[in-house]
């Protein structure tokens, strides 16, 4: 059966940083599950890499601000407007300064 649902797209999110120190390479774990709970869709991306994925990539996020991040149209995740969306940081760099 197709589901003519209305599809909606995660299209930005913001990282803040609540650490006292400069933080770089942001990898985080995008998931999207139904209202059963079951995972529909994903994106696993490392942000905040300064390597210029996207043109006006930041290099860092300073400490106690925070970045809102662009997805490209190759990036975007999809899902109904009752899905759950879940953000999970899974590692990034501390910047000695």
């Amino acid at each position: 059966l197709f589901n003519a649902s209305i599809l909606v797209s995660l299209t930005s999110f913001s990282i803040k940083n609540n650490l006292p120190t400069s933080i770089s390479n942001v990898r985080a774990l995008i998931s999207v599950y139904d209202n059963t709970g079951t995972i529909v869709d994903y994106n696993e991306n490392t942000y905040i890499d300064g390597n210029g994925y996207y043109q006006d990539s930041p290099k860092e996020i300073k400490p106690f601000l925070a970045k809102t991040i662009d997805f490209s149209r190759e990036t975007e995740i999809h899902g109904r407007k009752d899905y759950i969306v879940k953000i999970r940081i899974l590692d990034f760099k501390i910047i000695e300064e």
